[in-house]
């Protein structure tokens, strides 16, 4: 009998024949499924990889202030050296195209250790590090016209610039670190010499006005300039990287700096040092040896005195004549125990020989004083004064104070005089003669003086008319003479007396020539005689 079952859902009968029978088998592989998530971390595993090896290190950079930088959007770029805003200056326009793609970082790569930390710079660095040339330093007093990127001019070329500014290590001034390109750095010696060009220049000193106007690029923005002296020296060699120099407030201000040994000397002044300042110059026939360098006030209360201390120094190798050094050596040989006790042998030489300082106007227009030094022999005899604080130098008064002085006299003697007698004399004196020139016989006089003169010019030509015609007649007399005497016989009596009678008339004609030049010169002797006033 064959068997049936219902299946489950009870829909009719199920053949158990038709029933499978299920059969268990071990694995022989990975299956086909676990391929995709693999392969899937294999792509991952190779992209992390590119990623991190192309990200490179991870740096950290400090920045005072960091103005639209923004995480995961802003870029470190190489050989994009501006950063910032952009900037407009004498050296042109940089940084425009932050205003496109935003601010970012710029890198300059070069030699040394790996690191990981930096200081960001707040401006970018003016010369790239592939640039050819050499960094020196510029040492001054007070930064001026040193500021970032002042150009710097070799004979009105630009060669270089200003790179950094910053204050001295010492903190006693500033000192600029500037970059000459090649070749123009082979310029550059040890005995270089820089100084600062100022657009405008304007001054008023002893000297007088000083007014200088420097190039266009000057004008504007400054600059520097140098100049090397054995420039021109084959043995002399280019100066090192990093190389020191002063760097000095002008051109005239560089001779100044050449004299490192300064001596300070003391003045004292009575007079007025209105128009005298600090910085004024000391001369000694009209050169420089030395610059004011203090000016103070001394009140004695006791005795109600008043006196200017000026403090001065003084360059000695200005005194030093040209080929003198063997001698200036041979002095201070001679009189070392007094320099090594303090003392200046050579200063109290010239003042017991009558060096003297005084006070002169350098300029009428600006009314600056200046120190003058120089020898009066006639000074009263002095010495070099020891005991204070610098070595005393004696002193004369000023020029100007001497003419007020002289002046001041003057005065006072014309108030001694009796002006007032002098006066009422005087004016007795004009009326007496007032009174003489008006007075009738002075009239007559005059008048008889004037028909005295007529009578002389009348005289005069009736003379000279009368004299013509006498020197016509010798002269008739004269050819009578002669037609005679060419027929007398040479030698006769007649003859000779004839002769004799010619030379004294030709006496008589030159008694009268003279006698006429000399009333032609003299009218008045016709009167008064040859002795008389005038008749010389």
């Amino acid at each position: 009998m064959k068997s049936t079952e219902r299946d489950s859902s009870g829909r009719g009968p199920m053949d158990r024949s038709l029933l499978l029978t299920a059969v268990i088998e071990k694995s022989r592989g990975l299956s086909l499924v676990w391929l995709i998530p693999l392969l899937a971390l294999l792509i991952g595993i190779w992209l992390a990889y590119k990623t991190l090896s192309a990200e490179g290190p991870i740096i950290t950079i400090h920045f005072k202030e960091a103005p639209g930088l923004e995480a995961g959007k802003s870029k470190i770029k190489f050989k994009d050296v501006e950063v910032g805003k952009p900037q407009l200056g004498l050296s042109g326009v940089s940084g425009l195209d932050t205003l496109m793609a935003g601010n970012y970082i710029g890198v300059e790569f070069s030699a040394g250790s790996p690191v990981r930390e930096f200081q960001g710079r707040d401006q970018p660095p003016r010369i790239n590090p592939e640039t050819p040339g050499r960094s020196f330093t510029l040492m001054a007093e007070n930064a001026g016209p040193l500021k970032y990127g002042t150009p710097i001019y070799f004979r009105d070329i630009q060669v270089g610039q200003v790179v950094d500014v910053a204050l001295a290590d010492d903190r006693q001034g500033v000192q600029a670190e500037i970059f000459v390109e090649a070749p123009y750095h082979q310029l550059i010696r040890n005995d270089s010499r820089f100084w600062q060009i100022n657009g405008v220049d304007f001054s008023m000193g002893a000297q007088g006005v000083n007014f200088k106007v420097g190039s266009l690029m000057s004008l504007l923005g400054g600059g520097i300039a140098f100049e090397s002296p054995n420039l021109n020296v084959q043995e002399a060699q280019p100066a090192d990287s990093g190389t020191k120099f002063r760097l000095h407030k002008d051109l005239d201000a560089i001779a100044e700096g050449s004299y490192r040994l300064r001596k300070p000397y003391l003045l004292y002044f009575e007079d007025s040092v209105r128009g005298l300042n600090v910085g004024a110059p000391v001369e000694l026939k009209g050169i420089r040896i030395g610059t004011v360098t203090d000016i103070r006030l001394d009140i004695n209360f006791k005795t109600q005195k008043v006196r200017i201390p000026v403090v001065v120094e003084v360059d000695p190798e200005r005194l030093i004549p040209i080929g003198g050094e063997n001698e200036i050596s041979r002095f201070m040989k001679a009189h070392q125990a007094e320099i090594d006790a303090g003392r200046h042998p050579g200063i109290e030489k010239m003042v017991e020989q009558g060096l003297r300082a005084r006070l002169k106007t350098g300029s009428l227009l600006t009314g600056q004083l200046y120190v003058d030094i120089d020898f009066y022999q006639e000074a009263a005899p002095k010495k070099l004064l020891y005991g204070g604080l610098y070595p005393e130098i004696p002193t004369l008064p000023s020029v100007v104070d001497e003419l007020q002085k002289n002046v001041t006299e003057v005065v006072a003697s014309l108030k001694r005089l009796p002006l007032d007698k002098i006066g009422q004399e005087l004016l007795g004196t004009l009326k007496g003669s007032n009174r003489l020139l008006n007075t009738p016989e002075l009239q007559d006089t005059i008048r008889a003086m004037n028909l005295a003169m007529n009578d002389i010019r009348q005289l005069t030509q009736t003379a000279d008319k009368q004299i013509v015609n006498l020197a016509a007649s010798v002269e008739k007399a004269m050819g009578s003479t002669i037609k005679v005497l060419e027929q007398i016989q040479p030698g006769a009596p007649m003859a000779v007396d004839m002769s004799n009678a010619l030379e004294e008339l030709a006496a008589s004609a030159r008694s009268i020539r003279v006698l006429t030049e000399y009333i032609e010169r003299h009218p008045e002797a016709l009167l008064q005689g040859k002795g008389g006033k005038g008749g010389k």
